[in-house]
């Protein structure tokens, strides 16, 4: 307001000055000047001092607001000091503490493992090692009985043999003796049999013992007269003979027969016939050898053969190939303790605090200038 006295003061002067220079223009002016330059000095000094005023304060309250901000900043950074140095602190402890736990705890489970690992051994030896039903008395037993199986059937022997003298009837041939000594021992698969047993002179025949099936050498041999004197002609006759080897009684073994029809006269008139073959014969089967009726009107009766001889030879037992060996021992595996890691503790270090309230103080805005 005072400024806008002094612009009305200053745009009326010339006024004043005009109106006062009709009368007295010299006194006029000079009084209007004093009187202007009277309350310019007034006024504008005034203004002066008071916008002098609002400028220091306004001076005062920046280096105020200055000193307040600088007082924030050191209060800020003194404390993030003390809150970074308190956190690299308890980091350092937690970090001992956490480096102690891990030796302790590793030292714990070493030892743990350490009991546990002897404790399994143990159990482990006892199981391989120890008394009856051990793996060890397990496989011990297993090895004795596939080794009394495999000896029983190695040793197993078994070799017969007829021989009679003559034979002249068609049939079945009969036997006089053995050609061997009747002690020898005959065994299957760990088991002694009686010769009379697997063999009947009488009836010429040769009988599979059990446990006996397998591949057999069966010979024969006979000296054939086959020009022989006929009662019923009265007069020497060429006769044809021979011979089939009979399975069960009743099957003739057509494919292996011995035969001779070859004597042209009673001073050439003998042949020695024989036939030697691989047969398969099972538990129970019979094998004999049976002379073949081969009369005819010619030659009415049966020639008369000399020296028949029949064998029988074990080679190989089915046994061998189908006997179902025991099996290798199935033991059970021991039961071992089980072991777990167990952790250290661990130390988690604190979290940085969150600052605190601002420490700039609030101050009061700046008075604006006029």
């Amino acid at each position: 307001m005072k400024a806008a006295t002094v612009a009305i003061l200053l745009c009326s002067s010339p006024a004043i000055l005009t109106q006062s220079s009709g009368s007295m223009p010299g006194v006029r002016n000079q009084f209007n000047i004093e009187t202007i330059g009277r309350k310019m000095k007034d006024v504008i000094a005034v203004d002066i001092q008071k916008n002098r005023e609002i400028l220091q304060e306004l001076v005062d309250l920046q280096t105020n607001e200055t000193e307040q901000m600088y007082k924030y900043i050191d209060a800020a950074i003194e404390k993030l000091s003390n809150a970074t140095f308190f956190i690299l602190n308890e980091f350092k402890n937690n970090t001992e503490e956490n480096l102690e736990n891990m030796k302790t705890a590793m030292k714990e489970n070493l030892e743990s493992i350490n009991a546990k690992v002897d404790a399994n051994d143990k159990k482990i030896v006892e199981s391989i090692m120890g008394g009856n039903g051990s793996a060890l008395a397990l496989t011990e037993d297993w090895m004795k009985a596939r080794s009394e199986a495999i000896e029983n059937i190695v040793s197993s022997r078994l070799s017969v043999c007829g021989h009679t003298q003559h034979h002249i009837p068609p049939g079945t041939v009969a036997y006089d003796n053995t050609l061997q000594s009747n002690t020898k021992e005959i065994r299957i698969l760990g088991e002694t049999i009686e010769w009379e047993d697997v063999f009947d002179l009488k009836r010429g025949e040769f009988t599979v013992p059990a446990g006996g099936a397998g591949e057999y050498l069966v010979s024969a041999a006979v000296v054939m007269d086959v020009h022989s004197y006929q009662a019923k002609l009265n007069k020497d006759r060429t006769v044809m003979s021979q011979y089939r080897f009979l399975l069960n009684g009743h099957k003739e073994l057509d494919v292996a027969p011995l035969y001779s029809d070859a004597g042209k006269d009673s001073e050439a008139d003998l042949v020695q016939a024989s036939r030697s073959i691989v047969w398969q014969l099972k538990d129970g089967e019979s094998l004999a050898l049976k002379k073949i009726d081969t009369r005819h009107a010619l030659s009415p009766e049966a020639a008369l053969d000399h020296r028949i001889t029949f064998c029988v030879t074990l080679l190989h037992l089915d046994m061998a190939l189908t006997q179902v060996l025991a099996t290798p021992p199935a033991k059970s595996a021991a039961v071992l303790d089980d072991w777990k890691y167990s952790a250290p503790p661990a130390m988690i270090s604190s979290t940085i605090s969150q600052p605190g309230p601002s420490t700039h103080l609030n101050t009061e805005p700046a008075t604006m200038l006029p």
